[in-house]
């Protein structure tokens, strides 16, 4: 499974990345919320996007909306990265489409189960779309 960290920060990129290279995931990252739409669009694109809410070019929540509006990029799970750990901060994420909220510093651990849970309800999802359209054909 492949994940787009996009991230500003090169610290926290670099983080981020080796963390989830050490948990056998493929990592590719992106500096700005440009090159993080550029990465999600192509055919071989990530399964999941951890995408930071301030980025220069476009922000996190800007990407979300972005993805969110197209057909085919609707459905790739997102964790919005922020140091806005505050209530309203959640609140516009979630409403936005982010899958996942994850505040910095973050926990690896809850990073873990959060990266874990989502491709796994991925998974999941493509399995009954491919039942459905299995049934669809004989039917």
């Amino acid at each position: 499974m492949k994940i787009l960290v996009a991230d500003d920060d090169r610290f926290s990129r670099l983080m981020l990345s080796r963390t989830l290279r050490s948990w056998g995931y493929a990592v590719e990252e992106a500096e700005d919320g440009m090159a993080a739409v550029a990465a999600l669009t192509r055919a071989d694109g990530p399964h999941l996007g951890i995408i930071d809410w301030m980025m220069p070019q476009m922000s996190g929540p800007e990407l979300i909306e972005e993805l969110k509006s197209d057909d085919d990029l609707n459905s790739v799970p997102i964790i919005l990265l922020t140091a806005k750990s505050d209530e309203e901060s959640k609140l516009i994420g979630t409403e936005i489409g982010a899958d996942s909220f994850l505040g910095k510093p973050f926990n690896d651990q809850e990073l873990g189960s959060i990266v874990k849970n989502l491709l796994s309800l991925k998974s999941k999802e493509r399995e009954v779309e491919k039942l459905n359209h299995m049934l669809t054909e004989t039917v």
